[in-house]
């Protein structure tokens, strides 16, 4: 006995018929009309200030509503899903005046105050799922973007009791079912994400008896993880609707009870059930939204949807940046620090095939001074470059290289016990380090914010022991898009404000042999703290 997911609702079924509880009776009335006829309903008024011409507007529209047409047909939406036959596009589509014979499904287009909201409804007008997302300007050509109407198509198709209808004559027992995956950039990348194919299929059958549902388990189906995607060649055609490829994909049978004649629909969905897809694709589809609405804000929304920039690669709206910091002592630490300031680079990648890597080159120059006959100084540098995972709450793994530098007095005792001070050093050469940051990040169009926390842990080893670092960090960093713009090799450019603030405890330890000589000493131990505060300029894209 299995379960299979109908919406909200759980239907138990086995090889004998079990009906389903009364209460999907109302889930029987709305599905079983399915695979039917889809209106898309675009409101053209909401988006008539978007253009200066209705002859753009309508090319938009008829081009848009193609896409969503391919993202929601049989066998034509992300991973060859899709539930609906017939598709139709119209303007300010009105169902309580059409036809008996116009009647189906409808997916209505709208925008209110900068929302734009799109609604399913099934074919008694009863909204099913609901999408909104930010907009000011330029949605319907978003719509260009065959990445971004297959996250919408998946939005919707994922939520439903039947993600696809499976055609059986391309069910090959023996070696699957191969069909196309989700819409991916012309260099077979994808700028919104991905979202990797569910790993196993239920291909079922269902009867409407009465406003019963008696569903059938007819096989299982295994994503082939080994067959992997194979991008197309690109075309040689120019425009934006031709130029979003798609890769191949393949589920291999795992139960073969296929082998009866039946004329019932057969219907797949994910294995997991409705709705298990919802969470990412409504993040990624958020994401998308706000990288196509910078880019039509700026001027590159063609070449964007084309692919041929580097944002295209890069993906989101944030983009990158790479910049310049400056940072001085904020609160008093260890004495060897004072006065202490470094100066850095620092860059990160939002998105793409590099998506969340980030990199950091910090460097203290030498700082001297003189107490009592006592010489101190101090100077480091370090390297860090690491990826970060997750949405909101993020994590970063990070490796990097150590160079530090310092001397500082130290107390000795002689024979008798009396305490004296010298001169002791401590140096540590390229030293391998690891690194786990957890933070948690807020951003916009024009900003973005980030406090966080991290342990990080150098390693140097000789043939006569080894000198560790130990670097307790946390820190908030942030980074506003303002000023100048600029457009550069088809691209849009723009300056940014740095700015962070940091508490850092450094514990260095040497195991190596002490030695003292002409009154001077290895340092075996130290702790240092001390915090920081700092800005810096960088240029965005």
């Amino acid at each position: 006995m299995t379960l299979l997911f109908f919406g909200n609702l759980e239907i138990v079924y086995a090889e004998t018929e079990i009906a389903p509880e009364s209460e999907t009776e109302t889930f029987a009335s709305r599905y079983s009309d399915l695979p039917g006829h889809l209106n898309i309903d675009i409101i053209v008024a909401d988006f008539q200030n978007d253009y200066s011409s209705t002859t753009k507007l309508k090319k938009d529209y008829i081009f848009g509503c193609k896409r969503l047409s391919n993202a929601l047909a049989v066998g034509r939406g992300p991973w060859g899903f899709g539930v609906f036959s017939t598709i139709s596009c119209r303007i300010d589509f009105d169902p309580n005046k059409a036809s008996k014979d116009q009647l189906g499904w409808l997916l209505r287009v709208s925008r209110k105050d900068n929302i734009v909201q799109v609604s399913l409804m099934d074919a008694q007008n009863k909204v099913v799922k609901i999408l909104s997302v930010e907009n000011r300007r330029g949605f319907l050509k978003f719509l260009l973007d065959r990445e971004y109407t297959d996250l919408i198509g998946l939005y919707f198709l994922d939520s439903l009791p039947f993600a696809g209808i499976l055609d059986t004559e391309k069910l090959d027992l023996h070696d699957g079912f191969q069909n196309r995956g989700m819409a991916l950039s012309p260099k077979g990348l994808s700028k919104f994400g991905k979202i990797s194919p569910p790993d196993f299929l239920n291909v079922y059958s269902v009867k409407f008896d009465s406003d019963i549902a008696k569903p059938r388990l007819r096989a299982k189906l295994k994503f082939d993880a080994e067959d992997l995607p194979k991008v197309p060649k690109r075309s040689k055609k120019k425009t934006e609707l031709s130029r979003n490829l798609f890769s191949k994909i393949k589920w291999k049978m795992m139960k073969e009870m296929l082998a009866d004649s039946s004329q019932e629909t057969t219907w797949i969905h994910n294995a997991e059930g409705s709705g298990f897809f919802s969470a990412q694709t409504v993040r990624l589809i958020e994401e998308a939204t706000s990288s196509l609405n910078e880019a039509e804000e700026n001027n590159y929304l063609s070449d964007y949807i084309a692919g041929d920039t580097i944002e295209s690669i890069l993906g989101r709206y944030q983009g990158g940046y790479i910049g310049l910091r400056y940072g001085f002592q904020l609160i008093p630490g260890d004495p060897l620090m004072k006065n202490a300031s470094f100066f850095g680079l620092v860059g990160e990648l939002r998105s793409g095939l590099l998506g969340g890597l980030r990199f950091y080159f910090d460097k203290m120059p030498e700082k001297k001074f003189t107490d009592d006959d006592l010489r101190y100084s101090m100077a480091w540098e370090r390297f860090i470059i690491g990826k970060s995972f997750g949405y909101q709450l993020k994590y970063a793994p990070k490796i990097g290289l150590w160079n530090l530098k310092l001397r500082s007095p130290v107390v000795i005792y002689d024979s008798d016990l009396t305490e004296s001070k010298v001169n002791g050093d401590f140096r540590m050469s390229n030293a391998l380090s690891g690194a786990l940051e957890l933070g948690l990040e807020w951003y916009s169009q024009g900003y973005a914010l980030r406090t966080w926390g991290g342990i990080d842990r150098g390693i140097a080893i000789s043939r006569l022991g080894s000198k560790n670092v130990t670097s307790v960090r946390i820190g908030l960093d942030g980074i506003v898009k303002a000023g100048p713009k600029a457009r550069i090799w088809g691209e849009n450019f723009r300056t940014a404000f740095l700015f962070f603030l940091m508490g850092e405890r450094l514990a260095l330890e040497d195991k190596t042999v002490q030695n003292i000589n002409d009154g001077d000493a290895e340092i075996s131990g130290l702790n240092l703290e001390g915090g920081y505060a700092g800005a810096g300029m960088a240029v965005s894209w």
